[in-house]
């Protein structure tokens, strides 16, 4: 099934800052380590059109996405369409070490991915792992989760984001305007993260589309 993802994305700039609003907010927190691991073509096709292949690994489940262009509005609102669909854990390391071609992907996922990828092999090009916080919050009369994210890139550098998912029907704008007001109580810098944490390891790997 095809969903479309909207959320706002903080860049919290330290580990300070990251201990700083973990500590300040109030409400049961789950964490969950997990690691991801992107797919693309030797040419990084998919990269080069917007899109990426993600198999992630947590609490025992493997769960593969296909994530479209992302658009992003000028208040840092971003916007994107994926599709999920859960997979064997137990096939994800031979994914790893050989690649996936075209009939190893479930139907959905297939069918997501722009035409050109869908006949060549996608190899493992990045990975990163996550140790993620979720905590209920609300933001004015809205109640929504904030992922509170320290991720460890394959350089051994780290970085700490703030990602706050809107569904479909919420007034992004307006928890937009409570979630700065209430980092700025909390002495939080608000800074959008313009760049995915793909765009970022990718970076850090030195790879481009091409």
């Amino acid at each position: 099934m095809t969903t479309r993802e909207t959320e706002i994305k903080i860049d919290l700039f330290s580990r300070e800052n990251y201990r700083k609003l973990l500590d300040s907010l109030k409400g049961q927190q789950t964490t969950i380590y997990q690691e991801n691991y992107f797919f693309d073509t030797p040419r990084m096709s998919l990269a080069a059109a917007g899109w990426a292949l993600r198999i992630r690994l947590k609490s025992g489940r493997a769960i593969i996405t296909a994530k479209g262009p992302r658009a992003d509005s000028t208040s840092g609102i971003a916007c994107r369409p994926e599709t999920e669909v859960a997979i064997e854990p137990d096939m994800v390391a031979r994914f790893i070490k050989d690649g996936l071609i075209p009939t190893d992907l479930p139907t959905d996922i297939r069918k997501a991915l722009p035409s050109p990828e869908k006949e060549e092999r996608l190899i493992m090009r990045l990975k990163f792992s996550t140790t993620r916080t979720a905590i209920k919050q609300r933001l004015g009369n809205q109640t929504v989760i904030f992922e509170i994210d320290h991720t460890h890139f394959a350089d051994d550098s780290d970085d700490f984001e703030l990602e706050v998912e809107i569904d479909d029907g919420f007034p992004a704008e307006r928890i937009k305007d409570e979630l700065e007001r209430t980092l700025q109580t909390m002495g939080i810098p608000f800074k959008y993260q313009n760049r995915d944490k793909i765009a970022r390891a990718s970076e850090k790997a030195n790879l481009k589309p091409g």
